[in-house]
């Protein structure tokens, strides 16, 4: 028989939670917590109230491949896009070869959902998302902007995100960022700022929200910019 693909139900979270215990990681966080399950997957506003984002494999009543789908509005410089984030793809093993794992993956490209992206890509796998004309970026820029006289915020997010650093450590990393302004000159220095290659990789860009960015009254004095990226080695 043919493998089937389809949504879970809201019903069906045990029996996905105990494919992932199973396939993908034993004592996997959302096999035991629900409420963090449905928080990711049943999103109220992205994805249909009676089902999960989550695409199952199935071949008759077996359960034979995983794909979760988290929901989300991109922003592209101001421009809202409805997209989806997929995680925790998994197949069985004897169902890995041929074309069903690749029409698993392929199970959230819908009209309704233009963008489809993946982070943290295995460099050994990224062939899969070239053969569905994915495009595969080789680092994720990411830019952190704190408005002027913020930088007591940015110290105690560091705070949070490592909990063992020193004060020191955090109020050096802030000061090596700070900017006494931005540059005046607005289009042509605006565009420093952006991720490296980003006309490359096919984002339309509204012009204004850049510009407003670089307007030197509008963020000035405690301003830092940090920009740092993930890569695949």
């Amino acid at each position: 028989m043919a493998v089937e693909f389809r949504y879970a139900n809201l019903n069906e979270y045990q029996r996905v939670s105990d494919f992932i215990d199973q396939h993908w990681l034993k004592g996997h966080i959302y096999t035991r917590n629900r409420a963090l399950f449905d928080w990711t997957f049943h999103r109220a506003g992205h994805w249909d109230a009676d089902s999960y984002s989550v695409s199952l494999g199935l071949d008759g009543n077996e359960l034979v491949g995983v794909l979760g789908g988290i929901p989300f509005t991109m922003n592209q410089f101001g421009a809202a896009t409805k997209a989806i984030w997929i995680v925790n793809y998994v197949m069985r093993e004897d169902y890995r070869k041929g074309a069903t794992a690749l029409q698993l993956l392929s199970s959230f490209r819908k009209p309704e959902f233009p963008a489809v992206v993946a982070f943290g890509v295995n460099p050994a796998t990224s062939v899969i998302y070239r053969v569905l004309r994915g495009q595969v970026l080789p680092e994720i820029p990411r830019h952190f902007l704190v408005m002027p006289k913020q930088a007591s915020r940015m110290a105690r997010a560091l705070r949070i995100a490592y909990p063992d650093w020193s004060e020191e450590r955090s109020a050096n990393l802030i000061s090596s960022f700070e900017l006494p302004k931005l540059p005046g000159k607005r289009r042509s220095r605006a565009e420093r700022f952006l991720p490296t290659g980003i006309k490359k990789i096919g984002l339309n860009m509204p012009r204004e929200p850049v510009e407003r960015l670089a307007t030197p009254t509008i963020l000035t004095g405690d301003t830092a910019l940090i920009r740092y990226s993930n890569t695949n080695s």
